[in-house]
C-alpha cells in the first residue's frame, strides 16, 4: 500500500507564516562549553540567539496578522519574557506535516535545529 498526500495551499500559508514571524534574522547556530574537567568537556549544542529585538518581531507578526485580516497584536505573549507562540489548527488539517515543514523551512532558513512541539 503506497501512501499519498496532496500538499494543501493552507498548509504552505502556515509555514510561510512561521517563517516570515523571524524575518531578519540571520542563520547560524551556537556551541557552548558548560563545564570542563581534565577528563571531559560538556558541549551544548543550541539554536542561536535572536538578532531580533522585541519590537521588531512585533513588527513582523503585525505585519502577517495585516496580510490575513487580523486585529493586530499590541505586544507578543510572552512566557516569563520570552515571546510564545501557539500556532493552532483543526483536527485532521495536517497538524502533523505543517509541524513537520515548519521545522524543515526553519532549519533551512536559520539554521535552527531544536523545537518543542507541545500536543494536547
Amino acid at each position: 500500500m503506497k501512501l499519498q498526500f496532496k500538499q494543501q495551499g493552507y498548509q504552505s500559508d502556515a509555514t510561510q507564516a512561521v517563517v516570515d514571524c523571524f524575518a531578519g534574522q540571520t542563520k547560524g547556530h551556537r556551541k557552548e562549553i558548560t563545564e570542563r574537567t581534565e577528563l571531559l568537556v560538556h558541549e551544548i549544542f543550541a539554536n542561536k540567539k535572536f538578532d531580533l529585538s522585541k519590537k521588531e518581531l512585533t513588527k513582523n507578526v503585525q505585519a502577517l496578522q495585516k496580510e490575513q485580516g487580523l486585529n493586530t497584536s499590541k505586544q507578543l505573549e510572552t512566557l516569563d519574557g520570552t515571546p510564545n507562540f501557539s500556532i493552532e489548527m483543526e483536527t485532521g488539517t495536517g497538524k502533523t506535516y505543517v509541524y513537520t515543514k515548519t521545522m524543515f523551512e526553519l532549519n533551512k532558513k536559520y539554521g535552527w535545529s531544536k523545537f518543542i512541539i507541545m500536543v494536547p
